[in-house]
């Protein structure tokens, strides 16, 4: 079998992988970028990219285009658990867009890949089904009839847990949230606004209305509690309860099935690094247990990996040290904290609380939403300002 040597094998072609494939080839270094799925291809999200997200794709020169074939939302809608409406603004925030885009995975994951082919990455399609191994160090990876050796391999499979374990990046079953959604045409005009819904669904979790044109949205529901229902249910039952959603759907055109997934959410516990691999993104549950928001993280991510790579004089894990600890500082408290946050508001009450005193409320609408956004520490939203806000008189 021939054996292609590069000095980067990164597995998964998605934001993550293709990010750190793009920066790592513009780098000076000689990368392979693998998936096993021919591009342009599908994948299952909301489709939101935040001002974050759009910050570093900006930096890869990709954000001019993006925006003209996406859709510019600059305002949010929240709906309570007792259906009172909440908007808010996207944050100014220091250096970022004040605006999200929502733009289909079809499009966004392929022009990041070609991105990074046009730094110099090499893209093979191959469904990688093990590492190739030293001892215990990672020396490539194989599959299909193709072998792939490297000095280092990057791991950015998603919440995909198979390679994961081979791999010894995984020891056990991680936290997942569960999702699924459906695109429609044919819609009742829709305004530029992300839509979130705390009414008519099973609580903790939040339907969503993200649209892709005046006439076409992505419609989902995320989940993250103990029923045992599918994720299709769930949102079939969404359709059905939901006053608004139902009333906006029943003249639409669904576009494709409903596809269902699910979202690695538990960072703060993942290995990041063994010998020879490092991984990115959602590999290491960097989806936000808050928000479901994953893409800002797969690139930021990304860009840190290879930023370590490039700065390594070797690719041991002494070498690498400074990923993990850079990751630690960038995520890590915010995950903790927004992990907290999550589980003592998402609940009738609070929710209510939180957007519905936030309707009229600018420091609650404000702080949330910079919260949600990361340009605010999370434990802002256990301030005593923040309690007075909530539960004054």
């Amino acid at each position: 079998m021939p054996v292609d040597k590069h000095d980067i094998a990164i597995v998964g072609a998605g934001p993550a992988g293709s990010a750190a494939a793009y920066f790592l080839a513009r780098g000076g270094l000689d990368v392979a970028l693998i998936d096993k799925a021919a591009f342009p291809r599908d994948k299952t999200c909301g489709d939101g990219v935040s001002p974050r997200a759009l910050h570093v794709l900006d930096q890869m020169g990709l954000l001019a285009d993006l925006a003209a074939r996406s859709f510019r939302v600059n305002r949010l809608d929240f709906y309570t658990p007792n259906s009172r409406l909440c908007v808010a603004d996207v944050p100014r925030m220091n250096g970022l867009p004040d605006y999200t885009l929502v733009v289909p995975r079809f499009i966004l994951d392929d022009e990041i890949r070609k991105r990074a082919l046009s730094a110099g990455a090499k893209f093979y399609q191959v469904d990688i089904t093990d590492s190739i191994k030293d001892g215990d160090r990672i020396v490539g990876v194989k599959g299909n009839g193709a072998t792939v050796s490297a000095r280092l391999t990057v791991i950015a499979t998603g919440a995909a847990t198979r390679l994961l374990g081979q791999t010894g990046f995984l020891h056990g079953k991680p936290a997942l949230m569960v999702a699924a959604r459906q695109y429609f045409e044919n819609l009742p005009p829709v305004a530029d606004r992300l839509e979130f819904y705390f009414d008519h669904i099973p609580l903790p979790g939040y339907g969503w209305l993200f649209p892709t044109s005046p006439t076409s949205a992505n419609i989902g529901l995320g989940y993250i509690g103990p029923r045992a229902n599918s994720p299709r249910t769930l949102l079939e039952n969404f359709y059905r309860d939901h006053p608004r959603v139902r009333e906006l759907i029943k003249d639409g055109t669904p576009v494709g099935p409903i596809k269902g997934y699910p979202l690695r959410v538990d960072f703060p516990d993942a290995t990041v690094m063994v010998e020879g691999g490092i991984a990115v993104g959602e590999a290491i549950g960097l989806v936000n247990p808050f928000t479901g928001e994953g893409i800002d993280y797969a690139l930021e991510s990304a860009q840190i990996a290879a930023e370590c790579i490039l700065a390594a004089r070797d690719y041991t894990l002494n070498g690498l040290r400074d990923y993990p600890r850079r990751l630690n500082a960038r995520f890590r408290h915010y995950f903790v904290i927004i992990t907290r946050m999550r589980n003592f508001f998402y609940n009738t009450f609070m929710l209510n609380r939180l957007f519905g005193r936030g309707a009229n409320n600018r420091y609650i609408r404000k702080t949330v939403m910079n919260i949600c956004f990361g340009e605010t520490d999370p434990l802002q939203a256990f301030s005593p300002k923040m309690m007075w806000e909530l539960f004054k008189p």
